[in-house]
């Protein structure tokens, strides 16, 4: 064996060897995660229909013709997309939209913290996702 060969076996050459595989192989298993660094969602809201108000004129109208032909209103429903948001940008939470934590984000920017930006990214914009709409009977901190 000659010098050369034990310099490059051993020390940074063989972490960069390694090392280099394991990025990219990281990269591209995060590229490929379906939850999603921005990925938007859908959260619908359904109203209920506002009371309707008769004259007294209609209701004599609809007692003659029967109340078979009245038809009450029906709710109604929108659906709007949502996206992610996180530290850096906590003025893009919605009250209406109840959020949780991605924890497949949070896993990556513990598997990827000695990247620097990999876990500022993920806990900047895309830490909270948007799971549905926020109940509006809901009790803060009750357990149902």
């Amino acid at each position: 064996m000659s010098r050369d060969d034990l310099e490059f076996s051993g020390g940074c050459g063989c972490l960069t060897i390694v090392g280099l595989p394991l990025v990219v192989v990281l990269i591209l298993g995060l590229m490929g995660y379906q939850g999603g660094c921005s990925k938007p969602k859908q959260v619908c809201f359904t109203t209920p229909p506002s009371p309707v108000q008769i004259t007294a004129e209609q209701a004599r109208d609809l007692r003659e013709t029967g109340a078979a032909e009245y038809k009450a209103p029906e709710p109604v429903r929108e659906c709007h997309t949502f996206k992610q948001y996180g530290f850096a940008n906590l003025e893009e939470r919605n009250p209406k939209v109840r959020y949780e934590v991605s924890m497949g984000n949070v896993v990556w920017s513990a598997i990827l913290c000695e990247t620097v930006v990999a876990p500022i990214v993920l806990l900047g914009w895309y830490l909270y996702e948007p799971v549905g709409n926020q109940d509006s009977n809901a009790i803060p901190g009750a357990v149902n």
